[in-house]
């Protein structure tokens, strides 16, 4: 029998730029543009990676002013749009409600 709750695997940024260059789509006339990304998806990553103010959970102390420019900047190089703010806002909520470790089926803090 399976576990209720199943830790999810260990994530990493590169698991969100990288994939089916999921940033770019094709417009009515055949040309790239970019996707605009949701800042619920990017909160929701930033759970996953372990956002915690200045460190990663169980990891590397970072500097968010420095860490969230280079991910918001990594995003717009692989066609991703969001504004700079709700990137912010994105890890500061991730800060804020952390993924829960056990019980229930759902990662929803709410």
């Amino acid at each position: 029998m399976e576990p209720l709750f199943k830790r999810p695997d260990e994530a990493t940024i590169q698991d969100l730029l990288t994939g089916s260059k999921e940033g770019w789509s094709t417009d009515a006339e055949g040309r790239r543009v970019r996707s605009v990304l949701d800042p619920a998806r990017l909160t929701a990553h930033f759970r996953k990676i372990g956002a915690e103010w200045n460190r990663l959970r169980n990891g590397p102390s970072v500097h968010r002013e420095v860490v969230l420019p280079l991910i918001w900047l990594a995003l717009a190089e692989r066609g991703w749009v969001i504004d700079r703010q709700d990137a912010e806002d994105a890890w500061d909520l991730a800060s804020l409600t952390p993924l829960r470790t056990g019980g229930g089926a759902s990662n929803d803090p709410f």
